[in-house]
């Protein structure tokens, strides 16, 4: 999202919550500079909707060439007169300097007072600065948290990421893997990958939850249709070991060979073992090279601690074809 966009949505936001006329001084009916004209008279008039406007109009220039030093005026005066948004925006400018003097004091007292009139977008940033410890915010998780949960409904998937990781871990609230796991599904069921997959996790592991490889099953592949490699080489896993479905080597290959194909060096091991085997695929001493090699490339361990061994069960013939096949496939994913 451009900058431009973000002030675009904080007016849209600001337009929403303000008075009985519901659209403080702008009215898309009418032309941009009638607007201006509105706008000014009504913030001369100690209108604190119209003065955050006023302020918008002024920074991305809408019926006026743009004037950072005026816009910054208006957002002062409908800061001062308590404009949520308006302080939010103004300590946004003191964070990041942008035409006005740098004021990392001046930036989180203003956000503060924002953020205890309720903006979200207050609350979210003064945790993020709790919880990373930054922007002269001394870290504290439980002061993160705090600010966290007064998102409530208004909390996206990265913040339902970091209560659950607080509770998990015992940061800034008392440990507790049931409360964690709750967080990770709230994240979850919003579609966020990274959070099926721990939720997915937790499910096998009976973490926080009743263990059930069936549920455990559910949400990796809602990952892994989302192409995600960790789900995907899970599911191979789960398919191969008869965890939460009926066994199924080739299924199981299947999925170990999506995650591969994504430079995912764990199931790339694992394809060369199914190949080495013949489990779900046609045995193959070179391709069980091959999948190897490529695994130990990626530094995965079990590769490297076994590749050799594999090469040394091949004719040079066979070693040399391993090798042309494993550099066509480095070539084609290259960058990945």
């Amino acid at each position: 999202m451009t900058i431009w966009q973000q002030k675009l949505s904080l007016i849209t936001i600001a337009m929403l919550l303000t008075t009985s006329s519901g659209w403080a001084c702008w009215d898309n009916s009418v032309s941009d500079s009638t607007n201006l004209s509105n706008c000014k008279t009504k913030s001369r008039l100690g209108d604190k909707n119209a003065q955050y406007v006023l302020g918008w109009i002024y920074e991305v220039g809408r019926g006026v060439k743009p004037n950072l030093k005026e816009s910054i005026y208006w957002y002062k005066s409908s800061a001062k007169l308590g404009h949520a948004i308006a302080q939010y925006q103004l300590s946004m400018l003191y964070a990041t300097g942008q035409g006005i003097e740098k004021n990392q004091s001046k930036a989180l007292e203003w956000l503060e007072r924002s953020a205890a009139k309720g903006y979200p977008k207050a609350m979210e940033r003064l945790g993020n600065l709790n919880f990373e410890g930054i922007e002269g915010v001394t870290l504290s998780y439980t002061t993160a948290l705090e600010w966290y949960s007064k998102l409530g409904a208004k909390a996206n998937s990265k913040i339902e990421n970091r209560i659950g990781w607080m509770y998990e871990q015992g940061k800034g609230a008392e440990q507790s893997d049931p409360k964690a796991f709750q967080w990770y599904l709230k994240a979850a069921k919003r579609g966020d990958i990274e959070n099926q997959n721990i939720v997915a996790s937790m499910y096998r592991e009976g973490k926080g939850v009743r263990r059930s490889y069936k549920s455990a099953v559910e949400w990796y592949y809602k990952a892994a249709a989302q192409g995600s490699k960790v789900s995907q080489f899970h599911l191979g896993v789960m398919h191969g070991e008869g965890e939460g479905v009926k066994q199924d080597f080739e299924k199981s290959y299947y999925w170990y060979r999506k995650a591969a194909e994504q430079g995912y060096p764990p199931a790339q091991y694992r394809l060369s073992l199914s190949h080495e085997l013949g489990l779900g695929v046609k045995q193959s001493r070179i391709l069980a090279h091959m999948w190897c090699n490529i695994a130990a490339e990626g530094g995965y361990q079990k590769a490297l601690d076994r590749v050799f061994e594999l090469a040394t069960k091949l004719t040079s013939e066979e070693l040399a074809m391993s090798k042309k096949v494993a550099q066509e496939w480095f070539a084609k994913h290259q960058g990945q």
